[in-house]
């Protein structure tokens, strides 16, 4: 790992290995588009949704064998993945998001997982920043309650939780880069008005996007759920 991604964070001894934390855890007001500001930003996330299209048809099924690997940490332990996120995946900070439900049958911890390792993958293969992108999206959900819970500190949720995650992100790493926070506080987009200002922030957005809807499909489709969970019996 690159000595900027070490200082970001807290360092973890080598002993919050991925095999041990598996077993432990099962698997598992004006308009603010016309500021100059919205506009440089809404003029990248079009470049970067457009460059994602380039990708071809094909794509969406590694997009799913990906979605499928974040399943499976024994199959990533080692991998370029895990040396830029291990110091913050096995934060007890981090590991505690295990306890919330997030989509129904999915907890945030899982889906955290799957939001990082397809930004990791899709910034890896347009060229991007693939370390900042893998972090941002460990970090982009990290707030510490039950949204579904009728309790108004935290509504609208929606709205509210990325300012949650960042502060909880500032507390667990310090200071963190402009990226890393875009990443973060503008990943409901386009729920937040102003568009992501960089393409990894728009990466994570999408992958956090489709996890979503990956998670409330298995939830909701007994069908989908029975062939979902075969899948990764044959993704291992």
């Amino acid at each position: 790992m690159k000595m900027a991604d070490m200082e970001s964070c807290p360092s973890w001894s080598k002993e919050h290995d991925w095999k041990s934390c598996k077993s432990q855890n099962g698997f598992e007001g004006s308009n603010p588009l016309l500021s100059a500001k919205g506009c440089k930003a809404a003029e990248s996330s079009h470049d970067t949704v457009a460059l994602c299209f380039k990708l071809g048809d094909d794509y969406l099924g590694k997009l799913f064998q990906a979605y499928i690997k974040s399943y499976h940490p024994e199959i990533l332990e080692g991998t370029a993945y895990i040396e830029c996120i291990s110091d913050l995946f096995f934060t007890p900070e981090v590991q505690s998001l295990k306890e919330f439900e997030q989509h129904l049958e999915i907890n945030r911890l899982q889906h955290i997982t799957s939001v990082s390792y397809i930004s990791f993958r899709m910034c890896r293969r347009l060229g991007l920043d693939w370390r900042t992108a893998a972090r941002g999206g460990i970090l982009h959900d990290l707030f510490y309650y039950d949204w579904r819970e009728n309790d108004w500190s935290h509504r609208p949720h929606g709205y509210l939780h990325p300012g949650f995650a960042l502060k909880n992100a500032r507390d667990l790493c310090g200071p963190l880069d402009k990226k890393t926070e875009n990443i973060i506080i503008m990943h409901m987009w386009p729920l937040t008005p102003i568009p992501p200002r960089y393409p990894e922030a728009i990466i994570v957005s999408m992958a956090d996007k489709y996890c979503a809807t990956k998670e409330l499909y298995i939830s909701l489709s007994k069908r989908y759920r029975t062939r979902f969970y075969k899948s990764i019996e044959l993704g291992k």
